[in-house]
């Protein structure tokens, strides 16, 4: 609002002579509460608003408004009890006192009470008093300390970026300082913040705490220190390079600069003739920065990039030892069932032979997967096997990064993908339409495999987009995008499982209406098969995609834990929700290695298999004549192959005898 400028003088000087009455506030001599009620009451004393009465018509007198006397009772109320104002000789006014060059009227009129001045019998002016000033924000004295000689920093590196003297407040001493220093900005310094930010971090925080100094002599033997505080472009340099750590949807907590930071030179009138100074402080750019790595991290072997430490800290030691003791466990049982599978269909007379054999060549591909859980105890356990030199096992680090990826994602889709031949052709047998010649299923069968491999290997080899997390292996990285694994790996193995659970509802519905529920007994051991192994690709799929849906909110839940730890040095106080909760994630292994077991269980029950071990006990043990007991069964196959190419009724007896040597 416009405000009354006495003739001979300039708003400068009314600037000035407030400055000096607010002195002992400024230097931090009074209650927050008595300074500013003298912020108020001076502001409106010196800056009084122009008061426009009319004189006569068309003229207007020019006055100033003087301050209300509420504002006056404030101030004495608030200050008339200070040691500082109670010493200073007319320093606290009467707020009701007259003056005779007001006519006798109050200097500080209720509101309501106007000023009279009469100019005539008939003319009048009336000028109202101006309200209480009221603060936009509470008033700021400067801090009281003194001026100290920079010491070397323990914490922050600040030593290395300033020198001289420095601002320590009363109550405070510069190791203190040099830990608040590290604690307002140690998460920026950390690797994986861009080099800027960090940059400008480190001297903004340096500035800010560790603030410049200027000495001035009030009496003898008194001195006033003032801080230096950093100018705004190193405030305004700090929110534009770290504005993405900054800024964020729930929050912004860039830095207000106009408003936290004095003017580029801060100006400190003690009286109306004694004015001191402080110019403002900017940190010089050319010191090399030591940057730290985050916690839970640590230096790579090149000493240019922090990784997470290993193992990962997501699990506690006795959680790592559990997973390690039940994998190792379970896959060596895993492996073993497999490989007896494999043994007792190459050894059978007639499950040797397509399609009985595409069981045991389905478990012959999945041993991969079993397999790998055996290298934990094979390579020295978890730490030895899964991290090098503290740090995750990365490509270039050791070969089981290389041999973890390459059997879990070939060895998972070679098992899906097998599943899908076996249920296609369980499908082709019970329906008679089992036209594939042996020889050109095997190719088949076995070339999609090699496909596999090669496309795996290719994958592996030309990209960098492998990483070791310290849990278990290698795997595909978001380093493309987050759609990146999902893409290459778990929607294909989505869209296998489902058409292998196509192929099983098929079959279920096929049997039932054809030949009846009664016939389901037939072919119990081959449905059992592959619903044991489809429940295990279910549960991982649902864990994947359960784990992926909940990766936002870890992810937040993560930012609120860099965001504890970079306001506390000690971290180990915060907390973030886990992406991979232990008990979900060991039996996600568990489930994949359950597999093996059951399959032996389910496949080896078969009367046949018990029936050659004893024919041959019998037979070159106890050297008994007995019959072979598969000769009628490959009478009937050689009848099935006779009458394949005749009548209706013969494709009849063809089908019923593929859907009898499919249930066998």
């Amino acid at each position: 609002y416009p405000v009354y400028v006495p003739e001979g003088l300039s708003a400068a000087d009314l600037d000035t002579a407030a400055a000096a009455a607010t002195g002992p506030a400024l230097l931090g001599l009074v209650s927050p509460a008595c300074a500013n009620a003298t912020l108020a009451f001076v502001c409106a004393s010196a800056f009084r608003p122009c008061a426009r009465p009319e004189a006569a018509p068309g003229i207007r007198a020019l006055l100033p408004a003087p301050p209300c006397r509420g504002g006056c009772e404030s101030f004495v109320e608030e200050c008339a009890q200070e040691a500082v104002f109670a010493a200073m000789a007319g320093a606290v006014p009467e707020c009701d006192a007259v003056s005779e060059a007001l006519g006798g009227q109050s200097e500080y009129p209720p509101e309501g009470q106007p000023l009279v001045f009469p100019l005539s019998a008939e003319v009048t002016l009336e000028v109202e008093c101006s309200a209480e000033v009221a603060l936009a924000r509470p008033f700021t004295a400067l801090p009281a300390g003194a001026c100290e000689e920079m010491q070397p920093t323990e914490f922050s590196q600040c030593s290395r970026l300033l020198s001289g003297s420095v601002f320590v407040p009363f109550g405070a001493n510069q190791r203190q300082m040099d830990y608040d220093a590290y604690s307002s900005s140690f998460a920026l310094l950390w690797y994986f913040i861009p080099e800027q930010c960090s940059g400008a971090a480190f001297r903004f925080s340096c500035a800010a705490t560790f603030a410049g100094c200027d000495q001035y002599e009030l009496l003898p033997g008194v001195f006033l220190s003032l801080p230096r505080a950093p100018c705004y472009s190193v405030c305004a340099e700090f929110n534009h390079y770290c504005e993405e750590f900054l800024l964020s949807e729930e929050a912004d907590n860039r830095i207000p600069c106009e408003q936290a930071l004095p003017p580029d030179e801060l100006v400190v009138p003690v009286s109306a003739d004694l004015v001191f100074t402080a110019s403002c402080v900017v940190p010089h750019h050319n010191v090399s920065l030591y940057r730290e790595c985050s916690p839970l991290t640590a230096l790579n072997d090149d000493d240019d990039e922090c990784v997470l430490k290993c193992p990962n800290p997501m699990f506690t030691s006795e959680e790592f030892l559990a997973y390690t003791v039940l994998v190792s466990v379970f896959g060596w049982l895993a492996v073993i069932c497999c490989v007896l599978i494999f043994c007792c269909f190459a050894l059978h007379p007639v499950k040797r032979w397509y399609p009985r054999s595409n069981p045991a060549w389905q478990v012959f591909y999945y041993v991969t997967l079993p397999a790998f859980y055996t290298l934990f105890s094979l390579w020295g356990g978890q730490e030895n096997l899964v991290c090098h030199n503290g740090h995750a096992a990365q490509m270039e680090d050791n070969a089981f990064c290389f041999f973890s990826s390459f059997m879990l994602y070939w060895g998972a889709w070679l098992g899906l993908v097998w599943y899908n031949w076996v249920g296609l052709s369980l499908l082709l047998v019970i329906t008679g339409r089992n036209n594939v010649h042996p020889v050109v299923a095997q190719i088949f069968m076995h070339g999609l495999p090699i496909f596999l491999f090669l496309v795996w290997y290719s994958v592996l080899a030309a990209t960098d987009s492998w990483d070791n997390s310290g849990l278990t292996g290698c795997g595909i990285t978001t380093r493309w995008n987050e759609w990146q694994e999902d893409v290459v790996f778990w929607i294909p193995f989505a869209l296998l499982f489902i058409s292998g659970v196509t192929f099983l509802l098929v079959v279920f519905l096929y049997t039932t209406f054809v030949m009846g529920l009664r016939s389901l007994r037939n072919y119990w051991r081959i449905m059992a098969y592959l619903l044991a192994g489809l429940l295990s690709v279910c549960y991982s799929i649902t864990y994947h995609w359960e784990v992926r849906i909940e990766e936002d909110t870890v992810r937040r839940s993560f930012e609120g834990w860099v965001a504890c730890a970079a306001t506390n040095i000690d971290w180990e106080r915060c907390q973030h929700t886990r992406l991979y909760p232990f008990t979900p994630y060991q039996l996600n292994s568990l489930a994949q290695l359950i597999v093996g077991p059951l399959f032996a269980v389910i496949l080896l029950s078969d009367p046949q298999f018990s029936q050659y071990w004893i024919y041959l006990f019998r037979r070159y043990v106890l050297r008994q004549d007995v019959p072979y007991p598969f000769a009628a069964l490959k009478r009937a196959e050689k009848l099935s192959e006779v009458l394949s190419g005749s009548s209706g009724t013969s494709t009849h007896s063809t089908s019923m005898s593929g859907m009898s040597s499919a249930g066998q």
